[in-house]
């Protein structure tokens, strides 16, 4: 009886066993498909240089605020910025910068300038030859990719 209920167990157990061996094959061809790939945006290094660059060129800047410990600053970058479709809509009508709103205090005053503190957040500046800057559009929340693109092309 032992035997007969062994060789049923097996026998039972094959299925389930096909099933996860080929789910685990897809998800390791998923993964060799689709290599990672930087975003096409470029960001600036730092808040003076994308607001000199902003200024010579004559685009909008676009800031990315955020904090390190907040899930959904990190859901915007991966969704949204490194998204091929935004990225080939907006890397050639804007210059972007990310600003940390709690690491320097140069990026911390700048935060308090133009959000209200809700991570993420991120605007839209129009910035003169002289460095001033005007703040054209704020979003203060995760949108998905479609929505964000509509929404953002407006002030672009």
């Amino acid at each position: 009886m032992s035997k007969y209920l062994a060789k049923l167990a097996g026998v039972a157990l094959l299925p389930i066993l096909f099933v996860i061996l080929a789910q685990a094959s897809f998800f390791c061809a998923a993964e060799a498909a689709e290599p990672a790939k930087p975003g096409l945006i470029t960001w600036q290094k730092d808040l003076p240089s994308a607001l000199k660059l902003a200024a010579k060129s004559g685009k909008p800047l676009i800031v990315d605020f955020y904090i390190d410990n907040c899930r959904w600053c990190r859901k915007l970058d991966h969704d949204v910025f490194e998204h091929p479709t935004i990225g080939r809509q907006l890397k050639n009508r804007a210059i972007f910068v990310k600003v940390n709103a709690e690491r320097s205090q140069e990026e911390i005053n700048f935060a308090k300038k133009n959000t209200n503190g809700s991570m993420p957040t991120v605007a839209v500046l129009e910035v003169s030859t002289k460095g001033t800057y005007v703040q054209r559009w704020r979003l203060e929340k995760y949108l998905p990719p479609e929505r964000f693109l509509v929404e953002i092309l407006n002030y672009l």
